[in-house]
């Protein structure tokens, strides 16, 4: 009976051994009966499986996974396409066999799995793509370390911390200062330190320039003097324009008087 059942399954040609097969069908079968009070046919048995093929795809594609330490190339193909939550709670294993099987192609599957059934997070993996970094600054799924840098141009740190220090107060923006970082929230974007309990946010440790920002803003210390500079030049360059359009104006009106 087994052999009817892997077929109806649609697995009798991904290259299993008998014995394999048979474990498959046993799982599935005992599924199967834990969902119904009475003893089936061995007909009733098959036309469920029939009928189910796709409900049942995440019990055999699990048993694949204890099953084999490596996978050919149609089961990884079988366990990515109907895996589904199984394929979330083996993301990595998957991963690096699609890689190690040059099956690029099925990454986009992968992925879509992991947003679906697994547990993805706000920041997107530079190096593989999913949804997967952790506040660490890990990937988990291909394991990339995310460098500080890379992960402030990810999330437009700049104008995030350009509106943190027009919004934050005083008492916000001296916690900041003191414990020099502050805390990412992807649905709120910077927040002064500690970072709370329970929600998914990342620490951002601050470098000088931005330590002095805050220091400036809070009248610890004076605006750098080429900063001054700049802002007057700015001043200037817009008064001139200004006064270059006023011209304009007056001889466009001259003119057509």
């Amino acid at each position: 009976m087994f052999s009817d059942i892997s077929i109806a399954l649609g697995i009798s040609h991904l290259g299993l051994t008998e014995n394999e097969l048979k474990k498959i069908v046993r799982n599935v079968i005992e599924y199967l009966l834990s969902n119904i009070s009475y003893r089936p046919s061995k007909s009733v048995i098959l036309n469920r499986v029939l009928r189910g093929r796709l409900r049942f795809a995440p019990i055999v594609s699990e048993t694949i996974l204890g099953l084999r330490k490596e996978l050919n190339e149609d089961l990884l193909e079988y366990v990515v396409n109907f895996g589904g939550p199984v394929c979330a709670a083996n993301i990595r294993r998957l991963y690096v066999e699609s890689l190690r099987r040059k099956r690029e192609d099925l990454l986009g599957l992968l992925r879509e799995a992991w947003d679906t059934y697994g547990k993805p997070l706000p920041i997107r993996c530079p190096k593989c793509g999913f949804s997967s970094i952790k506040p660490d600054l890990t990937c988990i799924v291909c394991g990339y370390s995310v460098k500080k840098k890379e992960f402030k141009e990810i999330i437009g740190f700049n104008d995030l911390f350009h509106i943190f220090l027009e919004l934050a107060d005083e008492l916000s923006l001296r916690r900041t200062l003191e414990n020099q970082i502050v805390v990412y929230d992807p649905s709120e974007g910077l927040k002064p330190p500690p970072p709370r309990y329970g929600k998914i946010q990342y620490v951002v440790p601050l470098e000088e320039e931005e330590l002095v920002k805050i220091e400036e803003k809070l009248g610890l210390r004076k605006p750098r003097l080429k900063e001054v500079e700049e802002e007057r030049k700015m001043v200037k360059e817009e008064k001139r324009k200004v006064k270059e359009k006023t011209t304009l104006d007056m001889f466009l009106r001259v003119n057509t008087e």
